[in-house]
């Protein structure tokens, strides 16, 4: 059997002799499921956590999710639901879990939908997307999660049970199922509320550090969309804010498609994976600071040409390959976060530790009640640490989780994400934690969906 890797880390999710189902439907994965074959089975999407929440521990078989991939209906509201200042929610969506969202927004284009917001990265399915609380950069809307209304769920022992948001018989499953960790059963299929396509144009400056410590917060209110980039070793962030327009997207013409897969993917992705690989390996603690200043120095500003929502909020291209960590630091917090952050990378490496990309800035809005959500009844500025693949990750990650974990001792991590917290660190930081381990142990009380990552986040090393 071949070995499954995660994309960045390159983990290993599967060994060689690792059973690998990859059903072409839904029948097909019920019935491996209730043939008691399996001691264990772990679901993967498209292997983009950077940690080991996919991999199939001992004795366990993988789940393949890529055939399960249609869009199965749509749903029109026959009253718009107002979410301002973004576009009204106007029906749902329900499909498949192996889908990935780069087909599903496109799939939605056709029919004048989309999703109010996505995360940069399309590549992506919807379930590991949701299972993770996956976000985009709005402070007005919450986590994809947030806007999941059912959830089709194939329980361990075989049956298949569908949660919905208007249930109040299955409330706390709903909680805990949105960001179920892939700990509560395989999703089969997911109904998420879609809002009218609509058009974006991009507006891109670069601010000084004390000036995003002051602004940035009223940045992302002001507008519906905002995100932004940290450039270590220089004092300067990349502001990048998205206005609504009423024009059409710019024509995707031939000369217009060639610019778009030349930024993204041979500029953005090759050019610069290139770039970093050989300054990594010829005196890296110079010429990695001096690629991010130059990055830095020669970014783009000014307004851009509208474009679809979608496209506007996402990266045409996969980036160079990378790990990643980030933590959701609660508003209050995030001036000392960034400020403790900015200080410890400094003006050049120290001996102990080497920043080899940039940082990822977004505030994000509430989850509400979502059990395990980083955004769990919080508004939060999210600080996604970065590191060139070809680095040792250790010591930078281990030096900016001190400064931000100083700054915010609530800071909680990315679940799909590079992190070392075990159950006795995570549990204090989510008031619905041990919620979340009652519905799991009912769910799945032989531990079926468990590997050895789950099992040391819910301290229950015993049981894989």
């Amino acid at each position: 059997m071949p070995v499954l890797r995660s994309w960045g880390s390159r983990t290993s999710l599967t060994q060689p002799d690792t059973p690998i189902l990859r059903p072409a439907t839904q029948d097909e994965l019920i019935a491996a499921v209730r043939s008691g074959r399996y001691r264990r089975l772990r679901p993967l999407g498209s292997g983009h956590s950077f940690n080991e929440i996919a991999a199939a521990g001992a004795e366990a078989a993988a789940v393949l999710l890529d055939r399960l991939n249609r869009v199965l209906a749509v749903r029109r509201y026959d009253i718009h639901r107002p979410r301002p200042p973004l576009p009204a929610t106007v029906g749902t969506v329900t499909v498949e879990a192996g889908i990935t969202i780069d087909a599903l927004l496109r799939d939605l284009q056709a029919r004048d939908l989309t999703l109010v917001n996505v995360g940069a990265i399309r590549e992506q399915t919807i379930a590991g997307a949701i299972s993770t609380a996956t976000h985009g950069a709005s402070i007005h809307t919450g986590s994809l999660s947030a806007l999941v209304v059912s959830l089709k769920l194939l329980c361990a022992d075989g049956t298949v049970t569908t949660v919905t948001r208007d249930d109040p018989g299955q409330a706390d499953l709903f909680r805990c199922a949105r960001v179920g960790l892939g700990a509560l059963g395989i999703v089969l299929e997911v109904e998420l509320e879609v809002v009218r396509a609509f058009t974006l144009r991009p507006v891109k400056r670069m601010l000084p550090v004390e000036r995003f410590l002051t602004e940035g917060e009223d940045i992302a209110r002001a507008h519906p969309y905002a995100r932004f980039y940290y450039f270590p070793y220089t004092d300067l962030v990349e502001c990048v804010t998205a206005i609504p327009v009423d024009e059409p997207p710019a024509p995707h013409s031939l000369s217009s498609a060639t610019r778009r897969r030349l930024r993204g993917s041979v500029i953005d992705r090759h050019l610069a994976g290139a770039v970093f690989t050989a300054a990594s390996a010829v005196r890296p603690r110079s010429s990695i600071p001096a690629a991010i200043r130059f990055a830095a120095a020669t970014r783009t500003t000014g307004t851009g040409e509208p474009d679809t929502a979608w496209r506007c909020l996402s990266l045409p291209d996969l980036p160079p390959r990378h790990i990643e960590m980030e933590w959701s630091v609660p508003l209050p917090d995030w001036r000392a976060a960034v400020t403790a952050l900015h200080t410890t990378i400094g003006a050049a490496p120290t001996p102990s530790f080497l920043a080899g990309f940039v940082v990822s800035l977004r505030f994000v809005g509430s989850d509400g009640d979502i059990a395990l959500s980083p955004n769990h009844h919080r508004e939060t500025l999210t600080i996604d640490i970065m590191q060139f693949h070809t680095l040792d990750h250790r010591p930078y990650f281990a030096a900016t989780t001190h400064a931000i974990r100083s700054a915010s001792d609530t800071a909680r991590p990315h679940w799909g994400k590079f992190f070392t917290l075990s159950r006795p660190d995570l549990a204090p930081l989510y008031p619905d934690f041990e919620l979340f381990e009652r519905v799991r142990a009912a769910q799945d009380p032989n531990g079926v969906f468990l590997n050895p990552w789950l099992s040391r986040v819910l301290d229950l090393r015993g049981h894989c």
